[in-house]
């Protein structure tokens, strides 16, 4: 939220919901937001757009919003010779698709802020990342981007005396835009060889010193590690388990991850995992729960059960909206600086802890005098060898006292100033976190998670599901934004989840109402693919395709697994067969490119996994014991229910599935085909534990 500023009359901005767009409300650019009266008066006054995209906690956003968008001078002439125009990439993730693609095309590379100057029929002409206002001797070299100023005054006289040259431009650019990128594609028939390819990509990138699967700077890349578990659990291939295992090891045991409050930072700024970019997002903290609870099925090391525990207490603790969804973002800047909020002197930590639990805290995190970064201390478990993963490690404190010591550190922290809260709820990041609550609720018997995931479904449902749209965003008791693709297949997933969870079928019945509706808004058949946009939405220039999983699943791979756990949960193939040549169509794309394709390579690890239909059928008292024995096996593919018993169900999977001789009764199951009805816990054990799941 932006702050008044004395004698400055608020831009339009103040009148948006998004945090975002209202941290510039008071800027003297007079900004609009996205919509028809910018554009209209674009078209009407014949001036070129000036649009801004970013988020948040982007700490470069906040950067260049104080030098350049604060100064009058760049204000004034902003104002005079452009709309000025500002976008929250979080809400419209089309129009940052579309013009990072531009962006790219034209330097390369792209990043937040996206600064891209268009035409007034939505073309962009320039465009780039952070620009100061004015040239600076300290940042700017030979060859690198001018500044503000220079670019807008070059634009400008091009734009009024040049239209030859920009015509040009424009039709280069448009024909570049606007083709399809699965033109470029071959589909290819799925091969299990080629799970195997994929596996080398990502050994190929993987530090084998310090875990994760790049230098610097080190992004902890969940959805790449979920696939190397599932590799493993499908192959027995144990390098794929200890590639994951050693690189969230590395990431709990970093700066990254928070010691003191739970939960993941951005990303490393570094190769070891010391110096996090200090912003947190949800997306990032519930795509590593998922992980961190295969982590712990597949290995029962202690250190991620605890890291799930944390993270999740934080989430609930900082991250909560009171209505039932989940917050977006926690900024990496509180009083001007960056990380501020986060780290420590060793002066601080010596007068807060005393030296009885200064000296508790060494054994564990080690103090520097001088500091680890800038003078301050990040706390982290550096002390800890980062080169292996054992099975029978323990990285975690082991002192009873030491909860104690943690709580008196967070105790004062809570009392400096906060970064500031992204406090939108958007529809696919509360359905990632929804999925990861209700695989670390059942695997660790913790119901309060579970009901915690539910009541985020039902607000989605009751609040941002409105006469058969799906909604984005929500903020301050306002829906708005039709859902994107990934909205509609995450939110499809996440219901499933919770329907195995609770065993109630109208969830599954609602997941496949938006299933049919995803399919009418956003598939492609001719082409046997998904746009990431429905033709309804105003997105410029081009209709957007959406495949690669980047720090969330991509359109393409959320809708995938949608598909196909609806034809394993319904048993109606037609989403097996919608889902199988869209898996097709990216396969040989995704095998080269594996570190970019975490999310849809699991779909491929699915079609060729022994997937298993589980269901229990008996008294509550008795079924935790069931759930228990089950949940400490990684089978990532298998569905799982309990209930009392299914007597009125027309749904093939629990049809018939009831206690017999009023005994608990578990019903193994492949593709809908029974064994034999199983009373006794005991051969329930063995039948379960035989059935290829790998052991570390």
């Amino acid at each position: 939220m932006s702050e008044p500023v004395p004698d400055r009359v608020p831009n339009r901005l103040i009148h948006e919901s998004s945090p975002y767009l209202q941290q510039h409300a008071y800027n003297p650019v007079d900004w609009y937001p996205w919509g028809e009266e910018a554009l209209e008066k674009s078209r009407n006054e014949n001036k070129m757009i000036f649009l801004s995209i970013g988020y948040s906690s982007c700490h470069w956003c906040h950067v260049m919003a104080h030098e350049s968008f604060e100064d009058e001078s760049v204000a004034q002439y902003l104002n005079e010779h452009f709309v000025p125009v500002k976008v929250d990439r979080e809400e419209r993730p089309d129009l940052d698709a579309i013009y990072m693609d531009a962006v790219q095309l034209m330097n390369g590379q792209g990043g937040w802020p996206l600064n891209v100057w268009l035409t007034p029929q939505l073309v962009p002409v320039y465009g780039g990342t952070y620009f100061p206002p004015r040239s600076r001797s300290d940042i700017m070299g030979p060859g690198q981007l001018p500044d503000l100023m220079t670019i807008l005054e070059r634009l400008v006289h091009i734009f009024n005396n040049e239209p030859e040259q920009l015509s040009n431009h424009i039709s280069q650019m448009q024909d570049a835009l606007q083709a399809d990128l699965l033109d470029h594609l071959k589909a290819s028939p799925l091969d299990p060889k080629d799970l195997d390819k994929s596996f080398a990509a990502i050994q190929n990138g993987y530090d084998v010193t310090y875990g994760g699967f790049s230098q610097a700077p080190k992004f902890p890349h969940p959805m790449t590690i979920e696939f190397l578990f599932q590799y493993f659990s499908l192959t027995g291939n144990k390098l794929a388990a200890t590639m994951a295992l050693h690189s969230l090891q590395a990431m709990i045991c970093g700066g990254i991850y928070d010691q003191i409050g739970g939960g993941f930072h951005r990303y490393s700024t570094d190769k070891y995992w010391l110096v996090p970019h200090f912003e947190k997002m949800l997306y990032d903290n519930a795509l590593l729960l998922s992980a961190m609870t295969s982590a712990w099925q597949v290995s029962k090391a202690p250190i991620f059960k605890e890291a799930v525990e944390e993270t999740i207490d934080f989430l609930f603790r900082e991250m909560t909206d009171e209505n039932g969804g989940f917050y977006s973002a926690l900024d990496a800047d509180s009083e001007g600086e960056e990380g501020r909020f986060y780290v420590w002197t060793a002066g601080e930590l010596q007068q807060v802890l005393g030296d009885e639990d200064m000296t508790k805290l060494q054994e564990w995190y080690p103090v520097e005098k001088d500091g680890n970064w800038d003078g301050f201390i990040i706390l982290n478990r550096r002390k800890i060898p980062q080169t292996s993963f054992s099975q029978k490690s323990d990285l975690s404190p082991k002192d009873d006292d030491w909860q104690r010591l943690r709580n008196k550190l967070l105790e004062v922290r809570e009392k400096r100033v906060r970064p500031g809260t992204d406090d939108k709820v958007l529809t696919v990041w509360n359905s990632l976190l929804i999925k990861s609550l209700v695989r670390a609720g059942r695997t660790f018997n913790r119901k309060d998670w579970l009901e915690r995931a539910k009541k985020a479904a039902d607000f989605i449902l009751n609040t941002m599901y409105k006469d058969g749209t799906l909604y984005r965003v929500y903020r301050d008791g306002n829906v708005q934004q039709a859902g994107f693709l990934d909205d509609y297949g995450c939110f499809i997933e996440a219901l499933t989840f919770i329907f195995e969870a609770t065993a109630r079928e109208e969830y599954l019945t609602k997941a496949q109402e938006l299933t049919d509706e995803m399919l009418r808004l956003f598939h492609d058949p001719e082409k046997e693919s998904f746009y990431y946009n429905h033709r309804g939405q105003d997105t410029p220039l081009k209709s957007v395709r959406d495949i690669f999983d980047n720090v969330t699943p991509s359109g393409n791979s959320s809708a995938i697994t949608a598909l196909l756990r609806i034809s394993d949960l319904t048993g109606e193939f037609k989403y097996h067969d919608i889902a199988v040549p869209a898996l097709g169509k990216l396969n040989k794309t995704a095998t080269e490119n594996a570190p970019s394709f975490g999310y849809l390579l699991q779909n491929l690890v699915h079609e060729y996994s022994e997937k298993h239909e589980i269901i229990i059928a008996g008294p509550d008292n008795e079924r935790d014991r069931w759930l228990t024995e089950w949940s400490e096996i990684y089978a990532p593919h298998d569905i799982f229910i309990v209930g009392n018993g299914f007597p009125k169900s027309d749904l093939p999977l629990l049809k018939g599935k009831n206690p017999i001789d009023g005994k608990t009764t578990a019903y193994i199951c492949r593709h809908f085909s029974c064994n034999a009805p199983i009373t006794e816990l005991d051969k329930y054990v063995r039948e379960i534990r035989e059935q290829n799941h790998q052991v570390l």
